[in-house]
């Protein structure tokens, strides 16, 4: 027997309030006789109650799902500034709706075959939306045209179980009658990197980190139980933003002015001059990272770190090669893999040094360095605010459908040279 709605005073209020809020579109929604309550979680089919229209359900404003937080697996301690918070118990929103999220290197994103799959976290039968990313980032966006319930994770070792996993409940008309998704690599801006013929400054950033890329001596293959790039570093650089090439690498025997444009940048870090962000980081040589080992070999106080805290109880350095466990860098300089300069790290045993390593530079190699870099030390502040007023400019328009697009475009319309610039 149907049930029959026979709201009271009570009801009525509230859907009245949630019909005016912020003028949003209402839907049907899951009201309950007992209790005399919507509920605007559920889908019709999961309803024990009576679906109604008079709940008045807020539905989603935006046509995106409201995840506020990147893909990643959720920590127990969230004081640190690497911490992952868990995920809500479910999303809501209607069809149509997107849901967008960067992937990370070593992240894929799974559709689970059902509840029961996604409390298990069996990926046996799950369908793959986005591959595992061996490299950088990407950005991936998923589009519910159609009504139900979704079941999301990743088959990253051991993340579905510690909380790694969305559901999303989407309610509505079909809008076609099939979902969609897609991704994209993500590109840093290259504007930097390729200065004009007109252009008062030179490469940095990007630039500096493309020509080690493509430095053919630090390729070579080591035949010692350690190589290093330089005897001598005169610092690292950390690039924090999103490329699929050098997203989150960290780059040794680099200048500050190399780094991030100008000589000031470690105190106004991950910015220019004029306070726009740029995301590269210039740390000083021997810099201990979180307190347990150094960016680079060259330089380092070794007495200064904590290799106890490593999870393999010795430090590793990205300006280090070695025979021992074939730690060699990846000599196609495009790949995609994390075996490339600036990710690949080599663990160097307590009982070696810098005096035991075979050494990479060579006294040119060295004298060309320091001449660019000290070339590099004029700058024109004006022309770096200008740029990057326009980046930031470009990167909050919402004419821009997506960062993505934003970078894109950034990059097909200021770049002109650089095999790193697609």
């Amino acid at each position: 027997m149907a049930h029959v709605l026979r709201p009271n005073a009570a009801f009525l209020v509230t859907a009245v309030v949630l019909a005016l809020v912020a003028g949003a579109t209402a839907t049907s929604g899951c009201y309950d006789t007992t209790t005399h309550k919507c509920d605007c979680a559920v889908t019709e089919a999961a309803c024990q109650g009576t679906w109604s229209a008079q709940c008045k359900c807020v539905a989603v404003a935006s046509s995106k799902v409201n995840m506020t937080q990147p893909w990643c697996t959720p920590t127990e301690d969230q004081s640190s500034r690497f911490a992952c918070r868990p995920f809500p118990a479910s999303y809501t929103a209607v069809s149509g709706a997107t849901l967008e999220m960067v992937i990370n290197t070593g992240h894929d994103v799974k559709l689970m075959a059902d509840k029961a799959a996604y409390d298990a976290c069996t990926m046996t039968s799950a369908t793959n939306l986005n591959t595992m990313v061996a490299k950088g980032t990407e950005n991936f966006k998923y589009h519910f045209n159609k009504p139900g319930t979704y079941y999301m994770s990743t088959s990253k070792d051991g993340a579905c179980k510690s909380g790694q996993k969305i559901t999303v409940i989407t309610t509505g008309a079909e809008t076609k009658d099939v979902n969609e998704f897609s991704s994209a690599r993500i590109f840093a801006p290259a504007w930097h990197s390729n200065p004009g013929v007109d252009d008062d400054f030179t490469a940095f950033g990007k630039g500096v980190f493309h020509t080690k890329a493509y430095d053919d001596e630090l390729h070579t293959t080591c035949e010692h139980d350690g190589c290093l790039d330089r005897k001598v570093s005169r610092g690292s650089c950390y690039f924090a933003g999103e490329d699929f090439h050098m997203g989150h690498a960290v780059f040794c025997d680099v200048s500050e002015v190399e780094c991030c444009g100008y000589i000031g940048c470690k105190t106004n870090r991950g910015k220019f001059e004029n306070g726009t962000s740029h995301g590269y980081y210039y740390y000083a040589p021997g810099y201990v990272s979180r307190g347990t080992c150094c960016h680079c070999m060259a330089s380092c106080d070794r007495s200064k770190e904590n290799a106890t805290a490593m999870s393999a109880g010795v430090c590793s350095y990205r300006d280090v090669t070695s025979k021992v466990n074939n730690c060699q860098r990846e000599p196609n300089k495009d790949s995609l893999l994390s075996t490339t300069i600036g990710f690949l790290q080599c663990a160097v045993t307590s009982d070696l040094t810098v005096a035991d390593m075979t050494v990479r530079e060579t006294s040119a190699t060295r004298a060309a360095s320091q001449a660019a870099s000290s070339a590099a030390g004029v700058r024109s502040p004006l022309a770096f605010s200008a740029m990057a007023a326009l980046g930031a400019v470009m990167t909050t328009s919402s004419s821009f459908p997506s960062r993505t697009t934003v970078l894109m475009a950034g990059i097909l319309g200021l770049a002109v040279s650089s095999p790193w610039n697609y």
